[in-house]
């Protein structure tokens, strides 16, 4: 049952990318779900157990970081001043590679941070925070993504002493 699903949702992606429903771009997608859904697993044992409501607190903390960086950022090109940027390193408290591959993906989306290089043992992210005033912050801010992230995807974190950083 989950592979039908899976092929539905990746030719729907396909034809949304491509921006437009033609008999080529049908084809494509299905030949690329067919690929994906043959070739490509999780090379973990436990599957991705995507849990909704997770998944969209998860997609809120996103957008919220988001919106507060593109302001801050909007703030330095319109009053501009002496910009300190750096380069943190931040870790992660887990090594799931779907939370920290999310998580990398979410900073670096976010406008003024990049996400410049991720270590194993421990799992640490590398930022490169353009407007950098509190290490702190950034700190929390990817910890508020790690652990929404965690639950988006049913990665248990309670085995780990943390609290949720509202």
């Amino acid at each position: 049952m989950k592979r039908p699903a899976n092929l539905i949702w990746l030719i729907a992606l396909w034809v949304m990318l491509w921006g437009s429903l033609t008999l080529a771009n049908l084809a494509g997608g299905i030949i690329v779900a067919l690929l994906v859904t043959t070739f490509v697993g999780r090379t973990r044992s436990d599957p991705i157990r995507l849990r909704p409501w997770s998944g969209i607190r998860f997609l809120a903390v996103s957008i919220q970081l988001l919106v507060a960086s593109t302001l801050d950022t909007i703030a330095a090109i319109v009053r501009p001043s002496t910009v300190r940027s750096a380069v943190i390193a931040v870790s992660m408290l887990t090594d799931d590679d779907v939370v920290v591959t999310a998580v990398a993906n979410v900073v670096t989306l976010t406008p003024g941070t990049v996400t410049v290089a991720v270590t194993d043992a421990p799992v640490s992210l590398f930022i490169h925070v353009l407007r950098f005033s509190d290490r702190a912050a950034v700190e929390r801010d990817v910890r508020r993504l790690e652990l929404a992230a965690a639950r988006a995807v049913g990665v248990d974190l309670r085995d780990r002493s943390i609290r949720d950083p509202r």
